[in-house]
């Protein structure tokens, strides 16, 4: 698994959220988990998009959008087959984890 690759999620929420992101650097492939953000279809995500924070990209003709507050460390069972990768999108991906971790307070 690298970095801004896409796998099917294996999970109760797979319906709507049909793929995980895996942000995790490779330096840390030795664990059994991996730091990923979910992939929820673009029908059900909230309609108030912030897009950078939540950008949307299409997979398998589905649009999808990165549901960043939703970061989290996932077991390797959750993650199915590799379905793509977003490498080409990492400087959107990793600006919308940076906003999502900025230090800029009201």
């Amino acid at each position: 698994m690298r970095q801004f690759d896409v796998h099917h999620y294996i999970g109760a929420a797979r319906r709507t959220t049909p793929y995980l992101l895996v942000v995790q650097s490779s330096l840390f492939r030795d664990y059994d988990r991996r730091i990923a953000v979910p992939l929820v279809l673009a029908d059900v995500f909230p309609r108030a998009l912030d897009r950078r924070l939540n950008p949307m990209f299409v997979i398998d003709h589905r649009s999808v959008v990165l549901a960043t507050l939703d970061l989290t460390s996932f077991p390797l069972k959750a993650f199915g087959e590799w379905a793509a990768t977003l490498t080409e999108h990492g400087d959107d991906i990793v600006a919308a984890l940076d906003l999502a971790m900025s230090r800029a307070w009201d």
